[in-house]
């Protein structure tokens, strides 16, 4: 193994260890908050469950036997589930798909396919009311994945842990359905060496 696999493999898991307590610091205090705030709410304002599904890209930097190759772009698809307790603070799962990376590194093409599970915790920060039809929003989650090599040297599949953080917005327009446009970046433990980049776009259905 090379010294900078070695570094990478080193960094990730202090990363693992120094926000897993983050985000569970963060699921704690947004259950003790959520029944107080959503206390002072109208109710009838804020949809209680929702379901949500996207065309998501990634981009990725894989270490490849300590090498950074060139990539392509994987594509796929990402659901998720949650729960919004009040107009500040939301509860999900979610799952996404990537396929088609491509590799070359030391004249060997590689195929790649990934995916993970995340649980989320969501943020949605005050807007003026001018933005009413437009919810930005910032997430954090954990969880685990798998990496999967289809071909080439490295084939093979390798699972790890996962620590999701990004943002977006949710865009309403009077509608149960929301146009959704969001990024995500994902530090990996394990999972072929690498963090990577998720862009989706897509629609959330309030219930």
């Amino acid at each position: 193994m090379s010294a900078r696999k070695v570094a990478l493999s080193v960094v990730s898991n202090k990363l693992m260890m120094l926000f897993t307590p983050v985000v569970l610091t963060m699921f704690a205090v947004a259950l003790g908050v959520a029944p107080s705030v959503a206390s002072a709410q109208d109710e009838a304002e804020i949809p209680a469950f929702y379901l949500g599904g996207a065309f998501a890209i990634g981009l990725e930097q894989f270490d490849l036997d300590g090498k950074f190759a060139s990539h392509d772009e994987g594509f796929g698809f990402d659901v998720w589930a949650g729960y919004r307790s009040n107009q500040f603070l939301a509860y999900e799962v979610e799952f996404a798909y990537l396929a088609g990376f491509n590799s070359t590194t030391a004249g060997n093409k590689v195929d790649f396919t990934i995916f993970n599970f995340t649980a989320n915790v969501k943020g949605y920060p005050p807007v003026p009311e001018v933005l009413d039809d437009y919810r930005p929003y910032v997430v954090v989650g954990i969880g685990g994945g798998r990496f999967e090599a289809k071909s080439g040297p490295a084939k093979g599949h390798d699972k790890g842990g996962v620590f999701r953080f990004g943002g977006g917005v949710e865009m309403n327009f009077g509608t149960p359905v929301d146009l959704i446009l969001g990024a995500d970046y994902l530090v990996t433990s394990g999972l072929g060496g690498g963090d990577y980049l998720q862009i989706k776009l897509g629609f959330q259905r309030d219930f």
